[in-house]
């Protein structure tokens, strides 16, 4: 019994830091993108 309560919170901290990582992952993905159609945007108006 005791073994499985200590697998669900091992799994739930993995789960936790497996979110934790892919929302990073996110943002970081989303600012990239938002960089570069500002500069493309730039680059537009200043041709």
């Amino acid at each position: 019994m005791t073994f499985v309560l200590v697998n669900i919170q091992i799994s739930f901290k993995m789960n936790i830091k497996y979110k934790a990582t892919l929302s990073v992952v996110v943002i970081v993905y989303f600012r990239c993108i938002v960089t570069i159609v500002g500069v493309a945007k730039v680059q537009e108006t200043l041709s």
